[in-house]
């Protein structure tokens, strides 16, 4: 039982060295990217839309040049 355990992780670990681990790591990439893309525009969208001028001013007190830069129309119309 031992020895299958090693030998299929051994097994399992040099698929990455494939052709086909490169093009699952490349898609996994892409698709990773694609996420954190959409989560970041999802999460600007919320801050600059959604939120309460209250809980701006909270969070960002004095430094409302940094929310103003994010919510600019510019930053916005990255679609």
């Amino acid at each position: 039982m031992k020895y299958g355990i090693i030998l299929a992780s051994l097994l399992l670990a040099s698929c990455g060295f494939t052709p086909q681990g490169d093009l699952v790591r490349s898609v996994v990439r892409e698709k990773g990217a694609q996420a954190y893309d959409e989560g970041l525009a999802n999460s600007l969208w919320f801050m600059c839309n959604t939120a309460s001028v209250g809980s701006i001013r909270r969070t960002f007190g004095k430094q409302m040049d940094a929310y103003n830069a994010l919510c600019s129309e510019a930053v916005l119309r990255l679609d």
